[in-house]
Parts: C-alpha cells; structure tokens; sequence
C-alpha cells in the first residue's frame, strides 16, 4: 500500500519563491511553524482515517501497525522535516523505517530557480509539459526524467519490501508538489 505525501507549508512557499537545486534546498528553506502542524495533522489523518481504512478493507487480511509503515522521503530539508513529523505522530522508529532518497528530489527548474512562483506561469511552464515530456525550456528538468526516477524509485522498494518482509507494509512517499502531480499521471 503506498500512501503520497507533498511536504508541509515551507518558509520557500511563504516566500512564494521557487527553490529547486539541491544545494539551497537540502540545507534550507524548512518548514514554518504552520508546516510543522500540517505534517503532524498528515500523521493524525493517517492514524484516524487511512489506516483504519485499509485495515477495514475486504482486500487487507492484515492490520497495520507502526512497525509495518516505512516512510521514503526526499532528502530536501521541507520533506525531511515533513516526513520526521509524521513519523513523531505515528510512534515510528526513525532509524529503522524512515529513509531519504534522491530520486524523490524537487525537479529541478534551471533558469526559474529562486525566481518568484509567477514565473511558472508566466513561462507558461505547465502547458510546455503537457505538450512535450521532455520539455527542457529554461533549463527544466523533464517531466520525463522525473517519471523515470520515480518508476525507479517505486521498483527499488518493491524489490526491497519482497526481499526484507514477509508480510504487507504501508509506504508513505514525502516528496514535492509538482512531482506528485507527475506521479500521478
């Protein structure tokens, strides 16, 4: 079961600025006091409502408990902290089922990078995607690549959750907005 998590309200969405190169977003641009709370509340949704229904489900012949639950976050500093808070509100052992992964990374917006959000629009950035996957204006990393690492990334946990345990686990994946969007497609 994979649950899919966009980070909390960071100091960089308050800004409303967009940082997306690893060097600015691994080391800052964290989560504000507001971001803090929403990754607790996305632990409590999960607790109250996610868990209770999958365990209900004609499908699951197994209850979830905080040991069956790994969370996989990118290592950007937002996510991190969105994903160690959650894990507070689920009583996980961080050192055991919580892990970072650089193919859950921010994709990359080369020349729009620090600029204001309005340059998203204004390059009109999403249409660009929706009319070629490997739209690279401005530097952009494709959405492409961003499918690519995270088709990767799922078969690397599948692959790792089949090897390692011999019954089912909840995967709760930390990552970024615009990412999310692409997984989804």
């Amino acid at each position: 079961y994979y649950i899919g998590v966009r980070h909390a309200q960071s100091t960089a969405n308050v800004e409303r600025i967009i940082i997306t190169h690893p060097d600015d977003g691994c080391n800052g641009y964290g989560l504000t006091e507001l971001g803090i709370q929403q990754a607790l509340d996305a632990g409590k949704f999960i607790v109250d409502r996610v868990i209770p229904e999958i365990n209900n489900s004609v499908l699951n012949n197994h209850k979830f408990t905080a040991n069956d639950i790994k969370i996989y976050y990118s290592d950007f500093k937002r996510t991190t902290e969105t994903a160690l808070n959650i894990a507070k509100y689920l009583g996980i052992n961080v050192s055991q089922n919580v892990f970072p992964s650089k193919l859950l990374r921010e994709r990359y917006y080369g020349q729009l990078d620090k600029q204001p959000y309005e340059a998203i629009l204004d390059y009109k950035v999403f249409e660009k995607d929706y009319q070629n996957i490997n739209n690279t204006f401005a530097g952009l990393e494709p959405i492409s690549s961003i499918a690519s690492k995270f088709k990767q990334f799922i078969a690397q946990i599948e692959n790792d959750t089949k090897l390692k345990y011999s019954k089912p686990k909840l995967i709760i994946v930390c990552s970024h907005g615009d990412n999310m969007r692409i997984y989804q497609s």
